[in-house]
């Protein structure tokens, strides 16, 4: 079993004292007392080192999107008592769009259209 960690933040006022590092290492060990993986979802960098030293592994590039479906899904999972779900062809599909979206994030890079932009401007 796993647990997904989605929308991590610290006020700006509080950066650089170590109180992220010192949550993520608490809530990483409470899950693992509960015998359950952790998986980070996140968009930011300088978050992505914090992430990396305590021992994330990064395996692609995700777009927000992907993860707030997934999150969905898993919630209304989580709600099997008051609901049936039957993914079927769905669950294909969106895999199909989650690896495609993959793919053209790692393959598309905006800076190029704000430099286009730039050069055209000169």
């Amino acid at each position: 079993m796993s647990a997904m960690i989605v929308g991590v933040c610290t006020d700006p006022e509080y950066r650089r004292r170590g109180y992220t590092s010192t949550i993520m290492t608490k809530l990483c060990y409470d899950l693992q007392q509960e015998g359950k993986g952790a998986c980070l979802f996140y968009d930011n960098p300088s978050a992505g080192t914090i992430y990396q030293r305590l021992g994330f592994v990064t395996i692609g590039k995700w777009s927000m999107i992907d993860v707030f479906v997934v999150a969905i899904l898993v919630a209304l999972v989580h709600l099997g008592g008051i609901l049936v779900i039957r993914p079927g062809a769905a669950a294909l599909a969106f895999a199909g769009v989650v690896i495609v979206t993959i793919f053209a994030a790692e393959s598309f890079d905006p800076r190029l259209l704000w430099d286009q932009q730039e050069n055209d401007g000169e």
